[in-house]
């Protein structure tokens, strides 16, 4: 194949269906000549196994999965010209694919449509696709939640009785979740750009398509009919969940398209989970997606010098001294021995987000608290570095960040971390937390000593009993999905379970109630918190990190309706008002806690850290940096250990302390 110069495309038309080879033809076209084409996305699959087409007169070897599509969308009546990846770019010439890779935004917009394949047509997929295609029927759209369309109550209603009562409707839904939802398709990258800049996308499965504005719809609508699980992190339901993520996000960056905004580069690839065979493709596949500036930092280069540890490195670079923010670093999980520095973000691993069953934590990241990195349609609501802009730089080689910031304070004490979630909420309490608030009551009453005992208000076991009360609650009348294997035997058990732990756990706190009136144990910790306010409130702020699961901090009124009466179930639609509060607030605090532990500092500081942290490491505030940070003393230099909430210091008060002369500036050198 030629070199393409500026501009150039080779496209590919199929000849109509005949009895024998699949025929195409290919030239190369000029963009600037606005030819017609599709173009294709899908997923290019291994080559163990080519087919054979016959290309300009030609046998030419294509991947199993291009030959599978070539056959389905080859029409009968007339040619059909494709714009294809795979042939378009000579993936010999590292030079070629490097300078192509900044048109590939250009091309996709350019098409008269993106055809996204999904694979080669089974049964399932045309049954999950058929009650996708019977629900966009159903529904009307007459207006908008935060931009995009949603359905009317009676509308989701409707879908939901039809979910419920049509038993292909059931076997549809359970082929959506278990085929349609987990094709590789929606761990592709590249597929977030092929989509989201065009001007009009289908989904073809075979021979069957739907509009992928219906699918997001139709899908959008099944998850607010409740015929599906909702809750977050689900590790029975991660990697579906995952699909349903990839399409909102994408259909969000549409939207943004459209309107000419753009998110920013160290956003984009910060928020992705898909992947990639080529890992520098984790950043070069959001540069059309992407506002930046015209930067050499990321300009394209596949060549063999340029490794992903360099694009890696070069894009943490981009975004502290174009984007003037450190926040990438939060990213980063501190990893010791891996090819990158502790500081810098291995794209190559993304987070595996959500709560397990093993008290492994080698490959667990927390959900990130700046909500950017989940949604990047959300804003920041961290300020801990204040107005400050990011003060560093970046030595090579070794691979070495120098910034600058304020040392806070040093961790004295780790707690263990939350290891159990979903489905068993109702026993996180008793297993994890109650450890938690003997340790935070251990170290107030030595620090502070008998002021720790002020009559008044909640105390620190008040607020682990209501927190329990919450999650209690949150597991009666669960939504149930018609379409879950062996539901009844996990129903059964999980009630069982609950049945038994409910009358343990409160026969054990009646105990302590008990003693400690004895003076056998720990009184309720009723102190004041070095930040302000009531110790209790910190604790029970510090479980959530403050906010609610929009995003949004929580309020002084909000704490108060955090005391509020529970519901017997806060998923009754009749339940008092405060009962969609009680909800977001005990789904940011399973959020928050997951992968994280707590952590107490020398001066009385309270919060949640990285499950690496150790007795010892440092709190600090980054110039840039829109949260704390831990780290640790490693020789002369540190080591990035992870992002933290530190009850008191989110919105700039070690600024302020810097300022009134309580605490130094520091330079860290980061290795």
């Amino acid at each position: 194949m030629s070199n393409l110069e500026s501009s150039q495309v080779r496209l590919f038309t199929i000849r109509p269906a005949g009895l024998g080879m699949i025929e195409c033809d290919l030239e190369v076209r000029s963009l600037n000549e606005k030819p017609q084409y599709e173009a294709l996305s899908y997923v290019w699959g291994t080559r163990d196994y080519d087919t054979e087409i016959l290309l300009n007169g030609h046998v030419f070897p294509v991947g199993m999965n291009l030959g599978f599509a070539l056959h389905d969308l080859r029409l009968v009546d007339r040619p059909r010209t494709l714009w294809i990846d795979a042939i378009y770019i000579n993936q010999d010439d590292k030079k070629e694919r490097s300078s192509q890779v900044l048109l590939m935004h250009q091309i996709y917009r350019c098409a008269s449509r993106v055809v996204v394949w999904l694979g080669f047509e089974t049964p399932e997929d045309v049954s999950a696709l058929n009650l996708l295609i019977a629900v966009k029927d159903m529904i009307t759209f007459n207006g908008s939640v935060n931009g995009s369309e949603a359905p009317s109550q009676s509308d989701i209603a409707k879908v939901r009785r039809y979910l419920d009562t049509n038993p292909s409707a059931k076997a549809g839904l359970s082929n959506l979740f278990r085929d349609l939802l987990m094709q590789k398709w929606w761990g592709r990258v590249w597929v977030i750009q092929e989509v989201a800049v065009s001007s009009r996308a289908t989904v073809v499965v075979g021979k069957s398509e739907l509009e992928w504005s219906s699918l997001c719809n139709a899908i959008g609508t099944v998850v607010l009919s409740g015929a599906v699980p909702t809750q977050l992190g689900s590790p029975i339901f991660r990697d579906e969940y995952s699909s349903i993520s990839s399409l909102s996000n994408i259909e969000a960056l549409r939207r943004m398209v459209e309107q000419g905004h753009f998110p920013s580069i160290s956003t984009l690839v910060a928020g992705n989970r898909q992947a990639a065979t080529d890992p520098r493709d984790l950043v070069y596949a959001f540069l059309g997606l992407a506002k930046m500036n015209d930067d050499p930092l990321l300009k394209p280069d596949y060549s063999d010098s340029n490794s992903a540890s360099d694009v890696f490195i070069n894009l943490f670079e981009y975004s502290f001294r174009v984007e003037k923010s450190l926040d990438i670093v939060c990213m980063s999980q501190g990893r010791i021995g891996t090819h990158l520095p502790s500081w810098c973000p291995d794209w190559t691993r993304p987070p595996r987000l959500g709560w397990d069953f093993e008290p492994d934590f080698s490959n667990r990241c927390p959900f990130p608290l700046m909500s950017k990195y989940m949604n990047f349609l959300t804003s920041n609501i961290w300020h801990a570095c204040g107005d400050t802009s990011p003060t560093a730089k970046i030595i090579r080689s070794p691979p070495t960040l120098v910034c600058n910031g304020l040392l806070v304070d040093e961790i004295e004490v780790i707690g263990s971390p939350i290891v159990m979630g979903y489905p068993f909420v109702w026993n996180r309490l008793i297993i994890n937390l109650h450890p938690w608030e003997n340790l935070i009551i251990k170290h107030f009453m030595r620090t502070k000593g008998a002021s720790v005992l002020e009559p008044g208000g909640p105390s620190i076991f008040d607020v682990t009993d209501q927190y329990h009360r919450l999650m209690v609650s949150l597991t009666e009348s669960p939504d149930v999905a018609p379409w879950a294997p062996n539901l009844f035997s996990v129903v059964a058990i999980l009630k069982s379970l609950k049945a038994i732990s409910k009358p343990i756990y409160w026969s054990y706190r009646t105990l302590q109630k008990a003693w400690r009136k004895i003076g056998l144990l720990f009184k309720g910790c009723k102190g004041q918190y070095i930040g302000g306010g009531a110790l209790a409130e910190a604790y029970a702020r510090t479980l959530a990190t403050n906010r609610l699961s929009d995003g949004n901090q929580m309020t002084d009124d909000d704490y108060k309706m955090f005391w509020s009466k529970v519901p017997i179930s806060l998923n009754d639609p009749a339940a008092p008002t405060p009962a969609q509060f009680q909800k977001s607030l005990v789904a940011s605090m399973m959020q928050s806690t997951c992968a994280r532990t707590l952590v107490l500092t020398k001066k009385g500081h309270l919060g949640l850290g990285p499950t690496r942290a150790q007795k010892g490491d440092l709190v600090c505030v980054l110039y840039g940096c829109s949260v704390p940070v831990v780290i640790r003393k490693y020789g002369r230099n540190y080591r990035f250990v992870g992002e933290s909430y530190v009850h008191g210091l989110m919105n700039g008060a070690a600024v302020q302390q810097f300022l009134e002369g309580t605490i130094q500036e520091r330079e860290f050198i980061l290795r």
